[in-house]
């Protein structure tokens, strides 16, 4: 029965903040690389590395728990998903239709930032040929 406590994996504090801009910051330096939609073995090499790199650099100076090449991907493609579900809830008001009063949409500057690195992943190409697109007034 020991043995089965012992074997069971602990949680980790949460990420902090200041750890969050520091890991956007650094895929920020290495967005060639990590936002690479190639899929060839040499490109997942390069990747891997990569993220060796950045989990190298992270834990430089560090003040919390040890993180590790899976924690930061994780918490990278979970900021990802938090930035396309706020851009994804701005544009459904966007097209709200119904009456009443707009509500407005904040999105964060975490969500800005990640939104610079994978733009095309959340907005999606614009098409000159789609009649969904937003004009601006001029």
């Amino acid at each position: 029965m020991s043995d089965i406590k012992n074997k069971e994996k602990s949680r980790s504090k949460n990420v902090a903040s200041d750890e969050v801009n520091r890991l956007i910051s650094l895929v920020e330096k290495y967005k060639n690389i990590i936002e690479n939609k190639e899929t060839d073995s040499e490109t997942w090499k390069q990747k891997d590395k990569c993220w060796q790199v950045i989990q190298k650099e992270f834990s430089v100076n560090v003040t919390s728990d040890f993180r590790s090449v899976k924690t930061l991907k994780d918490k990278y493609n979970g900021l990802k998903k938090c930035a396309r579900k706020e851009y994804a809830e701005e544009r459904k008001e966007l097209f709200k239709t119904g009456g009443g009063e707009k509500r407005v949409v904040k999105i964060s500057d975490r969500s800005q930032r990640i939104h610079k690195l994978i733009s095309i992943s959340i907005t999606g190409n614009p098409s000159e040929f789609d009649n969904d697109q937003v004009l601006k007034k001029l």
